[in-house]
């Protein structure tokens, strides 16, 4: 199955630029790793043709985007006119990948399950879910920020060090910017 989908992945630019079409391609973190200042696509085969290949046709965005961003993108992508009443929850990405939209497409990105919460602004993660310092009771219930945990990514990427404790300001600021967005949302659809 690898084979076939590099082989196809290797065909897509040639393809397209054929048939004067656009490629849109998404990969998350659980399908790069870090080479250097590029990301390629994980593969049991590590030969130098296949990072060109690669890096020909991966080009990557470090600024934070969310899932719910790839449906409003794949339709502009193929040129269908999105209506306001579909109350899409993510946003077009295409003009900020053609630089279009220098800023960010997100000031901040939310996750609300069940008692898990998130908010990532900027460099910093605010999270309560399973396994942390808020214990298993504090996921029951509704949603609060109330033993959330917080993390510098640009530090630690892999969240192993809770910083709540030392910049109690930080978390106020991120709960705060959590309970208004969440309490403006409606009820998912």
């Amino acid at each position: 199955m690898i084979g076939a989908a590099d082989h196809v992945l290797g065909e897509t630019p040639a393809r397209a630029e054929q048939q004067q079409q656009r490629t849109l391609g998404v990969a998350d973190h659980s399908t790069e790793r870090r080479v250097g200042e590029r990301r390629l696509a994980r593969t049991s085969r590590g030969d130098e043709q296949h990072r060109r290949r690669a890096t020909l046709l991966l080009d990557v965005d470090d600024r934070p985007v969310i899932q719910l961003d790839i449906h409003p993108t794949a339709l502009a992508a193929a040129g269908v006119e999105i209506k306001p009443e579909w109350k899409l929850d993510g946003v077009n990405l295409l003009p900020f990948l053609t630089g279009e939209k220098p800023q960010p497409p997100h000031a901040a990105l939310y996750w609300r399950f069940g008692g898990q919460i998130a908010i990532r602004q900027s460099d910093w993660k605010l999270v309560k879910g399973p396994g942390g310092s808020a214990g298993p009771g504090a996921l029951r219930g509704s949603a609060n920020t109330e033993g959330a945990e917080l993390y510098n990514l640009t530090e630690d990427v892999g969240e192993k060090n809770n910083r709540a404790a030392q910049e109690p300001g930080k978390v106020k600021e991120l709960a705060a910017a959590w309970n208004q967005a969440t309490g403006r949302r409606s009820k998912p659809h």
